[in-house]
């Protein structure tokens, strides 16, 4: 416990310099409070959650990092965002890869900034192609290989113009 304490303390010493979070692999099931704690006077643009055990993102995370432009939560079990995260509106990039969605979530597109997004190896049926590019007109390209997409949400992707979906690997 005490190593773990101390990796994380570092890490955000470290993000105090460079204001990049990275607490990829550390086994954490929920975000520390002592993070908020660390970094309360710092502006993080960047944070990654990678390939841990964490199942959902803490509201409080949202409102703590909201000058954030690139997150990662990649490899996680999040089922679903908080509404907060939908005041990340400074985000360019995110990254939701390998968790257990079912939907695109709510919150994510009410982020008007957001221009790359990463859904590969999800559980996501159906996507609303044209609601999306309508309501997040910012975004440029989604990754969303390795998802159960019904044929009928693959043949809807293709008239998206503006927009590069990627919906199978090498693709």
């Amino acid at each position: 416990m005490a190593q773990f304490v101390a990796k994380v303390a570092r890490l955000c010493e470290e993000a105090r310099e460079s204001s990049e979070l990275d607490l990829n692999e550390c086994d954490l099931t929920s975000v520390p409070h002592a993070v908020y704690h660390l970094l309360r006077n710092t502006a993080v643009t960047s944070a990654s959650f990678s390939n841990n055990k964490l199942k959902s993102v803490p509201g409080r995370l949202c409102t703590a990092f909201c000058t954030v432009n690139k997150l990662n939560f990649c490899g996680n079990k999040i089922t679903q965002l908080p509404m907060e995260f939908a005041e990340l509106q400074e985000l360019l990039e995110l990254d939701m890869s390998n968790n257990r969605l079912t939907a695109i979530p709510d919150a994510i597109v009410m982020l008007q900034k957001l221009e790359i997004l990463h859904l590969d190896g999800n559980e996501i049926t159906s996507v609303d192609w044209q609601d999306l590019r309508d309501r997040i007109p910012t975004l440029k390209t989604v990754n969303i290989t390795n998802n159960p997409l019904s044929m009928e949400c693959r043949m809807q992707a293709s008239g998206i113009a503006s927009l590069s979906i990627t919906l199978e690997k090498g693709g």
